[in-house]
């Protein structure tokens, strides 16, 4: 085999191993972002569930109040009625007594009633927030996902494809060539080959003896820059 055919032929399987990570590489973000969609999803929707019923207890909370409060202005209509009609001081200063007290439990349960309000209106808003969330997430879900399922399926064939493509590539090295490569492959995976050239490797730029440039210029295909241990094979700038 010529040397420069050789060389290429490392190039090409280094390139073949480089797209294999990045189809790898991509495959893993693509799972991972159905995986956080998917959680995210089951999480909000969780607590949208929680806070629908923390919503509904005060929205009870509120209707109990405000049905207690309008007891006590009935009762208060009803003894100022007794007032009129009964006539007497006694029975006046007793209706007045009664018609006192029930006007402070009118006061207090009117703040029961706007507190309750207040907390029933607040998670109200985050029950409307946890929906438009929940709703976004679960149109990611419908909508997204056969994108992502295409895209993931897409890769799977073109990843089988360069597997098997890099096989062949790699059964034409001889076995020396190979061991060395899997080797540099192992500790710089998808780029375990570099071009020298201007007396130089070109990914760490570490200075190569004349010698050894002239060895690998000449198609000498097992020499490893000295700097990152790399592969090397003769190519212009």
């Amino acid at each position: 085999m010529a040397s420069n055919k050789l060389g290429k032929l490392l190039l090409t399987l280094s390139g073949k191993d480089l797209k294999i990570c990045q189809i790898k590489e991509r495959s893993k973000e693509l799972t991972g972002e159905k995986e956080r969609i998917s959680s995210e999803h089951e999480l909000l929707a969780s607590k949208l569930h929680e806070k629908t019923l923390q919503y509904q207890h005060a929205q009870e909370r509120q209707k109990d109040a405000e049905s207690k409060l309008k007891d006590e202005q009935d009762k208060i209509i009803d003894r100022r009625k007794q007032l009129v009609d009964l006539g007497g001081a006694k029975v006046a200063k007793i209706m007045e007594r009664e018609v006192e007290i029930a006007a402070r439990s009118v006061q207090m349960l009117e703040e029961e009633v706007l507190e309750a309000i207040k907390i029933a209106d607040g998670l109200k808003g985050e029950v409307a927030e946890s929906e438009a969330k929940v709703s976004e997430l679960h149109r990611a879900i419908k909508d997204d996902f056969p994108n992502i399922d295409a895209e993931l399926e897409s890769l799977d064939k073109e990843l089988t494809k360069l597997k098997a493509e890099k096989g062949k590539t790699f059964a034409d090295l001889e076995p020396r060539l190979q061991a060395l490569y899997q080797r540099v492959n192992t500790r710089y995976p998808a780029n375990p080959v570099s071009v020298a050239s201007k007396n130089s490797c070109r990914t760490c730029y570490r200075a190569l003896p004349q010698q050894t440039f002239n060895q690998i210029m000449a198609g000498y295909n097992m020499i490893q820059c000295p700097g990152c241990s790399r592969i090397l094979v003769y190519g212009e700038e």
